[in-house]
Order: structure tokens, then sequence, then C-alpha cells
């Protein structure tokens, strides 16, 4: 069973307040990287960066090529 799965059955069990919400949250973190703290997001917004930019050489490859396991 991948992470997909298992996060989206997991949301499903959990008493979230609004789990769709949740289980909104959790198909975007999927599909990419998420910057929660406003914040924190609307100062690195100011940068205009593009996808290479907020990626950085650690996440070029699309996935942490520190932590990778195959």
């Amino acid at each position: 069973m991948n992470n997909a799965t298992t996060d989206t059955t997991r949301a499903a069990e959990l008493p979230w307040k609004e789990p769709q919400r949740v289980q909104r949250l959790l198909d975007l973190l999927a599909e990419r990287i998420v910057i929660l703290d406003g914040a924190m997001g609307t100062m690195i917004q100011r940068h205009q960066l593009d996808e290479a930019g907020y990626r950085g050489t650690r996440f070029a490859e699309g996935f942490d090529g520190q932590h990778f396991a195959e």
C-alpha cells in the first residue's frame, strides 16, 4: 500500500472537524510542495520564485534526495 492510499484511509478514519478539507490537503500534498504558514508563504512569494526556485537543490528531482529510499 502506498503512502497516498494510507493517508486517504487514515483521513477518513480520524475524527476531523472538516474531513473534506483534510482530504483536499492530503490530495494537494500528494501532488506538490505545500507551504502552510501564511506569513512565511507571503514572504517567500515576494521573491517571485519559479518552480526550480521553490524546489532548490534538495528537491530538484521531485523528491527529497537526502532521504529517498528505493
